[in-house]
Order: C-alpha cells, then structure tokens, then sequence
C-alpha cells in the first residue's frame, strides 16, 4: 500500500514544518505480478517470494466449483429468510430480499464467465468429462450450462422486481421455492465434487 513521507526542512530563518507539494516523497512498492521472475526489489524483500514458492493458483474448474457452492448456499440461505419471514415488517424486509437476489443475479454472470474460461482453458478437466454435452455448445446454440444460468439471470431479476412490491406471505414462500430449485440445478454441478 503507498504511503507518504514528509520531510521537515530546517531553515534557520524559520523552523517550521515545510508542508509544500515539493517536500513529499511519494514511495509506491513495486507491484509483482504472480509469475513474475524478477529479483526482489529492496521495497519488497520482506514479502518477495521466489516462483517456486509461490501460493497454488486455482484451476478454473476449482474456482467454479468455489463459485458455485458460495451460490447455492446464497440460494438456500436467501429462500430460507423468505419462507420464515414474519408477516410484518414487510417493506423492509422486501427491499433487503430485492437486493440479496440481484446480488444473486449478478453472481451468475460471474460463474458464467468462469464456466466459459474452464471449458476454453481446460477442456479435459473431469467437470467436463463427465458429462461433455452440458457444457459444449451445438453450432450456433447456447450450451446447457449457459442456458441454465442465463435463464437463472432472467428469473432472479423478475423475482428482485417483485420483492419491490409489497408481498403477501404466500407470495414470499412461492419465491422461496424457486430459489430452492435454483439451488436444486446448481447442485448438478457440484454432485462427486463437494
């Protein structure tokens, strides 16, 4: 993290603290990108670590699999505080609901895009080996991954748009509901993985 030195000049006319653009030294470490081989810098030495003993960079199939599971536990947990919500307290509630499952939507794009890097960078991975029609796309059409995701894209915006509004009970546990379901399609990735 940068941070600023301030120098004090001593002038015998006056001794103050010299507090001018001129006198501060701006000292910004090197930044070390995670394959770089250059030798450590005297900035850095105290966290320098040579490539060999560098920390594991996860592999796209691990990395979606991490996604993967932190949004289906998002799913469940969220279906869970709406199916037992109390019946009053309603608009608070739906706009902290609403804004859970946009947070929800935008976390598919996400595994979108990690799912695609896996499938170009790692065609072999056994995610893919188990069941390769799920994730290669047909000619011109969507894969079946991306298709599921999307329309999950689709349906929590339609939900975050509803939880606007004020809900009955009932309304919120029919939410509920689909997000388990949600839950349910994400699982087929994780299942003999996590």
């Amino acid at each position: 993290m940068p941070f600023i030195q301030c120098q004090q000049t001593n002038n015998a006319q006056n001794q103050s603290l010299d507090l001018s653009i001129s006198s501060f030294v701006l000292t910004i470490p090197p930044v070390l990108h995670k394959y770089s081989t250059l030798p450590p810098s005297p900035h850095t030495s105290s966290t320098y670590s040579p490539p060999d003993k560098m920390p594991a960079i996860l592999s796209w199939q691990d990395n979606l699999l991490q996604e993967c599971t932190t949004f289906k536990h998002n799913l469940q947990s969220q279906s869970s505080i709406l199916r037992h919500r109390p019946a009053h307290r309603h608009t608070e509630r739906n706009s902290d609901a609403s804004r859970a499952v946009i947070a929800l939507s935008l976390h598919t794009d996400r595994i979108v895009e990690i799912g695609l890097s896996m499938i170009s960078n790692e065609p072999g991975s056994a995610l893919i080996s188990r069941d390769p029609s799920y994730w290669h796309r047909e000619g011109e059409r969507r894969s079946t991954f991306e298709s599921v995701f999307m329309n999950m894209e689709r349906e929590l915006d339609q939900m975050a748009l509803s939880l606007k509004r004020h809900l009955r009970q009932q309304e919120c546990r029919e939410i509920s509901a689909r997000l388990e379901e949600m839950a349910g399609k994400v699982e087929y990735i994780l299942r003999d993985f996590v």
